[in-house]
This record gives C-alpha cells, structure tokens and sequence, in this order.
C-alpha cells in the first residue's frame, strides 16, 4: 500500500511503501520497525 507522511527530519512530504519512505530531500530514510505492515515478499528467482 502506498502511504503518505511527512519526513521526520525535514518535514517534506513523502510517498511511501507500508509506511517505510526515503526522502529524497534530505536522504533520510525511516527505520523499517516503523512500517504498518510486513513488506511484500519478492517471488523466487528462477
């Protein structure tokens, strides 16, 4: 799920997966603990 928020350090607003986003702004990225769900598994390579 695509989630919105405001970067922690800067106060940009960013996009997001799952709640997880790195802000291009500043380059800060958000601890992953901080996701509101698991991130979707990749499937296996063949």
């Amino acid at each position: 799920m695509i989630t919105t928020h405001h970067c922690h350090r800067c106060g940009c607003r960013v996009l997001g997966v799952n709640g997880r986003y790195f802000c291009t702004r500043c380059e800060y990225a958000n601890p992953s603990s901080e996701g509101t769900a698991p991130l979707p598994q990749a499937p296996p390579l063949p």
